[in-house]
């Protein structure tokens, strides 16, 4: 039965000051188990979060710690009857916060004491199991002999002597080849016996191709063709490329014309070309489509040049400007690069192709669609030491990963 509320002269004078923002609430019978016997509380931050408080951990699952609030608010209680200053209430709350991370904290590491109990009677209780020496066998000889943990999305590695794969992972499946396409754009422009002493100018419609994109040949930059091959190769240059095809003898039209007929006259199935850059994600070949460019393309002196000088510089407007290889590995002596080429958008991710010499051997690596800025160049480090130490020549390899019938290349192919 709740007693009348006392007037507001008698509240005040309990504690010795008008109670925070003159408002009165209406105490509660119980709260965690806990009886309040004071028809009112004044109206306070700190009280009201801790019934609050309280009311939550007593509904929801952590029943077990309601003792605890129940107990600290029963002090608070008698600290509000006896009118103590609103500084024991914060002390009170301050203690309870505490004690309930302690008792959390306490849980935790129960738990955790127990969890490893039992994993270590569980390994107490497992006998160990003997492996058999086959089975030792078969894991030795795979680390010997076991391919290399290419990341690449795909990939195709081809041993151009005899034409034989020595690794693929989807060497079939046609996807975007980024500027992979600036190796056919020089390829058809070479053909086509034009002048590289020719001058060329940087135009608008070059520049309208690669917006957002990062070109350092200024509109009206004037260049001879074969400086706009060599920065199209070497640094990728964008505008470069598609002024290359804009001067072609019909024009940007004609020149993807040729581009696929030079595709299919290459053996390439399953390639297509929609610009000469390679910005557009409609430029599409496999990695077997790919080898076969590279094959094509390390058969022209100049591609073999250009692709694989570290450094070129031009002047452009009053200035020289120095370009260099987007591949680093052209400036590591330890490799012996024939032709190359790098790539990248979005929707082809990281791209490399090049052939180089691996044991005096002529070998083709195709790498597409690389996870990561670096990962293609460790690729393909992965992959020439996995052929200078001769495990791609293991007896049982066959057994352990057969490229499919249809992605080795006949020489007659080419």
């Amino acid at each position: 039965m709740r007693a009348a509320a006392p007037s507001r002269k008698n509240l005040s004078a309990s504690r010795g000051k008008t109670p925070v923002g003159g408002q009165v609430i209406a105490g509660r019978n119980a709260v965690c188990g806990i009886s309040f016997s004071p028809p009112t509380i004044h109206a306070n931050r700190e009280v009201r979060a801790a019934i609050h408080f309280a009311e939550r951990f007593e509904s929801g699952k952590r029943r077990s710690h309601t003792f605890v609030i129940g107990a600290y608010l029963a002090t608070l209680r008698l600290h509000i009857q006896d009118g103590t200053a609103m500084r024991s209430i914060k002390q009170g709350l301050t203690v309870l916060t505490l004690t309930l991370s302690g008792l959390f904290m306490m849980s935790f590491a129960v738990q955790a004491a127990t969890s490893q109990s039992a994993a270590g009677t569980k390994k107490a209780v497992a006998a160990p199991v003997a492996k058999s020496p086959a089975k030792k066998a078969r894991k030795a000889t795979k680390r010997a002999y076991g391919n290399p943990e290419v990341k690449s999305s795909a990939l195709l590695v081809v041993n151009e002597d005899d034409s034989s794969v020595l690794l693929s992972k989807n060497a079939d499946v046609p996807v975007p080849i980024a500027s992979i396409t600036k190796l056919m754009t020089a390829l058809v422009v070479l053909e086509a016996k034009q002048s590289l002493d020719e001058d060329l100018t940087v135009t608008k419609d070059d520049r309208s191709i690669d917006r957002g994109a990062a070109s350092r040949l200024a509109i009206g930059t004037t260049l001879s063709r074969g400086d706009l091959m060599h920065l199209a190769l070497m640094a990728s240059e964008n505008r470069a490329a598609h002024a290359l095809g804009r001067n072609y003898p019909g024009g940007i039209d004609a020149f993807l014309v040729a581009m696929n007929d030079k595709a299919r006259a290459l053996g390439m199935t399953q390639a297509h070309f929609a610009d000469p850059t390679g910005l557009s994600s409609e430029n599409v070949a496999s990695p077997a489509d790919l080898s076969r460019l590279v094959i094509a393309a390390s058969r022209n002196a100049t591609i073999r040049s250009y692709s694989t000088d570290d450094e070129h510089a031009v002047s452009v407007g009053k200035y020289k400007v120095a370009f260099r290889n987007t591949n680093n590995l052209v400036r590591n002596k330890d490799w012996d690069i024939v032709v190359s080429k790098t790539g990248y958008t979005e929707a082809a991710g990281r791209c490399l192709v090049m052939k180089t010499l691996v044991n005096d051997r002529p070998v083709v690596i195709v790498l597409l669609n690389s996870f990561g800025k670096y990962t293609r160049v460790a690729d393909a480090a992965r992959i020439r030491r996995w052929i200078e130490t001769g495990r791609h020549q293991s007896p049982v390899r066959a057994a352990m990963l057969t490229p499919p019938a249809n992605t080795v290349l006949r020489s007659t192919e080419f």
